[in-house]
């Protein structure tokens, strides 16, 4: 479960988000296919979405630890990726508390830390492809992705 994340200037930051067969995260800032349970503010069951942004976030814990956390391995970025596909494969549903905001500044931590992100997206989606290989589609999309992923850890290098 997951409040509504939102920016500084009040607009919402994502409900959740989707991941793309060529391997990138689309953040879903709207929702059309989801209903609002009338009995209770939360949106059950965001069919829409692959998982939620871990910047906040409940889950059950005997969830948590049946699905073994998050992966050591990803250690920063996309490791909240790969708990979703995780999470959904074995069936269980996401959800919304949409009368819970939450203020989110996103990725400003990550602009003070030079390469980092860069270099941890570029190793992690590796890791996701390899993990979870019927969830991607290694094709010349998939690869372009990889490439922009090179292509901003060497910009981010030369800052």
């Amino acid at each position: 479960m997951s409040p509504v994340l939102r920016n500084p200037n009040g607009k919402v930051e994502n409900y959740g988000y989707k991941v793309l067969p060529y391997g990138k995260v689309e953040l879903v800032r709207e929702l059309t296919g989801s209903r609002v349970n009338p009995t209770s503010p939360r949106l059950r069951g965001a069919s829409e979405l692959d998982g939620l942004t871990a910047a906040c976030l409940l889950v059950k814990t005997k969830v948590f630890r049946e699905l073994k956390g998050f992966d050591e391995k990803f250690f920063a970025y996309l490791e909240d990726v790969d708990f979703f596909l995780r999470f959904k494969k074995v069936g269980y549903k996401l959800g919304l508390a949409t009368n819970v905001e939450v203020l989110h500044n996103h990725m400003t931590t990550t602009k003070t830390m030079g390469n980092f992100k860069a270099k941890q997206d570029m190793v992690n989606w590796w890791r996701l492809y390899f993990k979870h290989r019927g969830k991607f589609k290694l094709d010349f999309k998939f690869i372009i992705e990889r490439l922009r992923n090179v292509s901003g850890f060497i910009k981010a290098s030369l800052r």
